[in-house]
């Protein structure tokens, strides 16, 4: 089989952390089948948003 690698990138904001927690487990079925899985989060403070 060949080996499979995901990479994936995203941004929250910190009310959304139960979400984010949520997409790391699902990311670590994933580790535990066989796939390479790295994750970059980058977590926005609420004074960044409200200049976006």
């Amino acid at each position: 089989m060949p080996e499979v690698s995901l990479q994936l990138f995203f941004s929250y904001s910190q009310k959304d952390g139960a979400l984010r927690d949520e997409l790391a487990n699902h990311l670590s079925t994933l580790t535990r089948q066989g796939v390479r899985t790295q994750a970059i989060t980058i977590q926005k403070q609420a004074a960044q948003l409200s200049h976006e």
